[in-house]
């Protein structure tokens, strides 16, 4: 049967760590070298920590800093001192046990200087029972599980900031459109009573000229029909009266003294005398 790795990360409830003698240090500095972003130290010499596994060996994660000092691994019997001091701060191996029996193991660790800190445990087992995961995972007990609390005030403050960020990115959006569109409409009239009105002489608009009200262009005379010259003066022949008309007409006019007739009208004498002589021109 294949082994498997399983890792527990140092706020698993399977990790006991005697009460008052470690911290939760989330927000460390340096929390970005540890695994998970997590670590517990302890501050004060002699504060321990146990664990209970089934596997055939164990890996114990730690820090390594300028102010950490000594430190005590026991399993099954077999100690192993190790130091935590270092210059420069890191992250590295405790210590390991390997070759061990498939069976259960009791590990223990205390802290014998001044300080030192666990990041996480990862043991190797081969149990069907253990569960299947690998190192980049954490083992949880569902129902001892708890919620830690340095990561999740973190996390509420990271989205408190970036809904706040967004928030004011719209609002000042919202503001400076408005303000564009408070100033870009009086600019707009502006324009637009400048066109209307049209040129502006030392400060003073001239009024806009009325447009010219619509006129029908002036209709030509009919040319008139010009009478000739010689209808001008043509007289209007009368017509041939008829009988009675004659009658009255002979004793109404004078008549000649010497061929004792009537006289003729001076008017219808010269229309004829016209006519004479046209007839004669043709």
């Amino acid at each position: 049967m294949a082994s498997v790795n399983v890792t527990v990360e140092d706020f698993s409830p399977l990790i006991s760590f005697s009460a008052g003698g470690w911290i939760d240090s989330s927000n460390d500095p340096d929390i970005s070298l540890y695994s998970a972003k997590s670590f517990r130290a302890a501050k004060s010499s002699g504060a321990e920590a146990s664990f209970e596994f089934t596997g055939s060996a164990v890996f114990v994660y730690g820090g390594f800093r300028s102010d950490y000092g000594p430190y005590t691994l026991t399993l099954n019997n077999q100690t192993v001192n190790g130091n935590a001091h270092s210059v420069t701060p890191r992250v590295g191996l405790l210590a390991s046990f390997t070759g061990l029996s498939e069976t259960t193991h009791h590990l223990h660790l205390a802290n014998a200087g001044s300080a030192m800190d666990v990041d996480q445990i990862v043991y190797q087992t081969n149990s069907a029972a253990a569960p299947g995961k690998v190192a980049l995972f954490t083992q949880r007990d569902e129902s001892q599980a708890t919620t830690k609390p340095g990561m999740d005030i973190g996390l509420f403050i990271g989205i408190v900031l970036i809904l706040a960020s967004v928030f004011i990115g719209v609002l000042a959006t919202v503001i400076f459109l408005r303000r564009r569109k408070s100033r870009l409409i009086p600019r707009v009239s502006a324009v637009a009573s400048k066109l209307s009105i049209g040129n502006v002489e030392k400060g003073k608009a001239e009024p806009p000229t009325p447009p010219l009200p619509l006129q029908k262009p002036p209709s030509s005379p009919e040319p008139k029909a010009q009478t000739p010259s010689w209808q001008k003066s043509e007289p209007r022949l009368f017509r041939s009266p008829s009988t009675a008309s004659r009658s009255s007409m002979r004793t109404s006019m004078p008549t000649d003294r010497v061929l004792n007739r009537p006289t003729r009208p001076p008017q219808l004498h010269l229309a004829r005398k016209e006519s004479t002589n046209r007839v004669s021109r043709d």
